[in-house]
């Protein structure tokens, strides 16, 4: 406190009533409880003094001309302007390498031009420049997944998780990878913290239901593929799934209607056909 009070003695405007603010903290400190109160009497609550500082207004400039160079190729983009995009991008990157919102629209921008070679080097480059940012790590995995690389794409997609564990594609997409590894256990695990997240998303909610049905479990099964028809009726597989669900469980009349809403959501004809001669076998033989 001795030292506090020596600077605010030089400071330019020692009257500013934070720095009497200051003055009195420090005297208190130092038990002058005189000199406190005569600080402290009659300060506001006033915030530091402002002072100009040429260094960050110029970095202030250089922020606002990047992120409005971004902002306009993120536009060129979205316009599928992508050449234009493109070596807006490539030039900002000679200056900022590692700028990791820059990185992240430089991929995008190759991704949505259909270069996905070129989208998986920008990725590659931001995990080196920020191992921790997980949307590097979803990006590499969506690549990874779509070249058949399971078992990276499955160390990104728990790397991602690790770091920002509410992303629902995140665990859907380690779910069928597990399912494809055979741990049904965990991919539904994983198909259930998926839905926690996004409890209205019909497709995870199928491939739920469909493990269920594999290991026979067929209240659990009914349940999640019942849901996931009536969160999104246009998902043909789930109307099949379900009525065959309800066929096994014994359910012969749910599973009528279940067959007729299928063939109203358009479903494949010879499908429900199948389902339909299985229900009448199952119907005779009980």
């Amino acid at each position: 406190p001795a030292e506090a009070l020596r600077s605010l003695g030089d400071a330019n405007d020692p009257d500013h009533p934070y720095l009497r603010k200051l003055a009195g903290q420090a005297y208190a400190r130092l038990g002058q409880v005189d000199a406190a109160r005569e600080a402290l009497e009659g300060v506001a609550g006033m915030g530091p003094p402002g002072w100009p500082d040429a260094h960050t207004e110029a970095k202030k400039a250089y922020s606002a001309s990047l992120g409005s160079r971004l902002a306009e190729a993120r536009r060129l983009m979205e316009e599928s302007q992508f050449t234009s995009a493109l070596a807006a991008l490539e030039l900002l990157g000679e200056a900022h390498p590692d700028h990791q919102g820059l990185l992240g629209l430089l991929a995008e921008t190759y991704r949505r031009a259909g270069n996905s070679g070129k989208a998986r080097d920008v990725i590659a480059r931001g995990l080196q420049a920020h191992p921790d940012y997980y949307a590097f790590h979803l990006a590499m995995a969506e690549h990874l997944i779509a070249a058949r690389e399971l078992a990276p794409a499955l160390t990104h997609l728990e790397r991602a998780i690790e770091l920002h564990p509410r992303v629902a594609w995140a665990h859907g997409q380690r779910g069928l990878i597990l399912i494809e590894r055979q741990r049904a256990e965990d991919a539904l695990v994983a198909f259930q913290q998926a839905l926690s997240i996004e409890p209205g998303n019909a497709t995870v909610g199928y491939y739920a239901g469909m493990v269920e049905a594999a290991r026979q479990r067929w209240p659990q099964a009914i349940s999640y593929l019942a849901t996931a028809v009536r969160n999104d009726v246009t998902l043909l597989p789930a109307h099949v799934a379900l009525s065959r669900s309800l066929i096994e469980a014994g359910q012969f009349d749910q599973a009528d209607d279940a067959l007729a809403a299928a063939l109203r959501a358009g479903a494949d004809p010879s499908e429900v056909a199948s389902a339909k001669a299985m229900l009448e076998r199952r119907r005779v033989s009980r």
